[in-house]
């Protein structure tokens, strides 16, 4: 597995984000689906919620993450699912199991995890805590996918799926409408502490409806 690190970015705290927005900046919503705000120093600002944020040297190194993060998902979740994920039938068969085991893996209490998308900012902490290496395992991947793909299904009124030939699980909407939430979970444990399960499912989501 390939990490791409950002030379510069970092990790700011709530109390920092607070007094870097009282610096002129200007909102860029072709940057993320998160809130990305540009400040004159060329720096950008991304805000996935629970008042933290990342701080990214320029434009230029969040777009060279996000074009890798492309790659990634134009190439690498169909092969890492073999890697990460049961095989698809059992997968399926066991996804209320597997999203329940949630909990334990990530150390987050049972209550905090009623598959409603508030509850990511509990998932995305239980993430954080967690040593690099251990986050890009099947303990963690495989009940991670199913309760981000459960979270998606219940906001969607959707159903899980598969596509033959492919080992990838996905969920689709009423409106027929196909999300990925492997390739999700993915992109968003590869950026590291920049990464915000609850953003990218929250941009997954509202696209659908913006997009009606």
């Amino acid at each position: 597995m390939v990490h791409y690190k950002v030379p510069g970015f970092r990790s700011v705290s709530a109390r920092e984000v607070r007094e870097l927005l009282k610096q002129p900046s200007t909102r860029d919503e072709t940057l993320s689906t998160m809130e990305a705000r540009v400040f004159a120093d060329g720096r950008v600002l991304l805000l996935p919620g629970e008042g933290k944020g990342a701080l990214y040297p320029s434009r230029e190194s969040l777009q060279e993450l996000n074009r890798r993060s492309e790659e990634l998902m134009a190439k690498g979740p169909v092969d890492l699912t073999l890697e990460l994920l049961p095989p698809q039938g059992e997968f399926l068969r066991d996804i209320d199991a597997h999203a329940t085991r949630l909990g334990a893996a990530l150390r987050v209490p049972a209550e905090a995890l009623d598959r409603t998308e508030p509850s990511l900012d509990a998932v995305d902490k239980g993430v954080w805590r967690l040593a690099q290496a251990k986050r890009m395992t099947p303990g963690v991947i495989t009940p991670l996918v199913a309760y981000v793909g459960e979270v998606m299904r219940l906001a969607c009124d959707g159903r899980w799926m598969t596509i033959p030939g492919n080992n990838e699980p996905m969920v689709t909407a009423r409106d027929g409408r196909l999300y990925q939430p492997f390739a999700i979970v993915l992109i968003e444990v590869e950026r590291g502490r920049g990464g915000s399960l609850r953003g990218a499912v929250a941009g997954a989501l509202r696209s659908r409806f913006l997009s009606r």
